[in-house]
């Protein structure tokens, strides 16, 4: 997770490597997968809502206001964290972050902490290879 203010190309990127990584690193149905929503309160359209890898062509997209979502799914677990932005002069200003164990709702600091406990127990490796927890975050 970025502090300070990036572009929406640099969370994009990051995180659609976090994606390719627990695709490269973990079985089918222990992976993570990503959803971005992108949000132009001028635009009479629905927000714009990309999933995985699609994620990448938004890259280009320069919109100065508006606000982007990211929901994180770990399959597999009962972990999901949604993390929101307010794009303000085309750079990213982290808004909020809320993390799911199931039906439980957890802040920032008690999330890393859970899943920092949880992760490991809980995600199955393609081969036996050293996981950071801190990775995921």
């Amino acid at each position: 997770m970025y502090t300070g203010h990036p572009s929406l190309k640099q969370v994009i990127e990051t995180y659609a490597e976090l994606h390719r990584a627990s695709h490269t690193l973990f079985r089918p149905g222990h992976q993570i997968d990503t959803i971005l929503n992108i949000h132009n309160p001028l635009d009479r359209y629905r927000p714009i809502e990309l999933r995985n890898e699609q994620m990448l062509r938004a890259t280009s997209y320069e919109n100065k206001i508006g606000d982007v979502t990211l929901k994180l799914i770990y399959e597999g677990t009962p972990l999901t964290a949604y993390l929101s932005y307010t794009i303000k002069h085309a750079r990213l200003h982290f808004k909020h972050f809320v993390g799911y164990v199931g039906n439980e709702q957890y802040p920032l600091e008690s999330f890393i902490k859970v899943i920092g406990v949880q992760l490991p127990k809980l995600m199955v490796p393609k081969k036996n290879r050293v996981i950071f927890p801190a990775f995921f975050v």
